[in-house]
């Protein structure tokens, strides 16, 4: 987000790139350690610092006239799915779950040491003798 912004020639009040960072290691860690009641304070706190991101480059995207039509559509797009993650819940319908691959869903494997993936499952048709692809479909949902 930080970076789309400078790119579109927007400057930042302030970016929290080194909160942001440790904030995402905290996560990591204690998602892995199953301290819930501590990962949540810290996925709050990057909801916050999302919020702030959002509404500063939101204010800030009128005034820039020196990026391109390209540049802000873009810069748009992306802010349109952070926001969308910013309010989604838990217990949310058609989550989003990655910026740079809106099509991507959690599919439910059912085994002990791995339960999710994201993804998007796809089907692949090769043939016998030489396993040549001869033909590919992707199952949007989860099938």
């Amino acid at each position: 987000m930080v970076a789309a912004a400078r790119r579109a020639g927007i400057a930042l009040k302030q970016t929290f790139v080194k909160e942001g960072g440790a904030l995402r290691r905290k996560a990591g860690g204690y998602a892995h350690a199953k301290q819930f009641k501590r990962l949540r304070k810290v996925v709050k706190r990057q909801r916050t610092i999302l919020g702030i991101l959002l509404r500063e480059v939101g204010r800030k995207i009128a005034q820039a006239s020196e990026a391109t039509a390209l540049t802000l559509t873009n810069l748009q797009a992306l802010m349109q799915r952070a926001e969308r993650i910013r309010s989604q819940r838990p217990k949310d319908k058609n989550k989003f779950y990655a910026l740079h691959a809106p099509e991507v869903e959690c599919i439910d494997k059912g085994k002990a040491r791995k339960p999710y993936e994201f993804c998007v499952k796809v089907s692949v048709a090769v043939t016998h003798r030489q396993g040549l692809m001869v033909g590919a479909r992707s199952f949007t949902g989860n099938p």
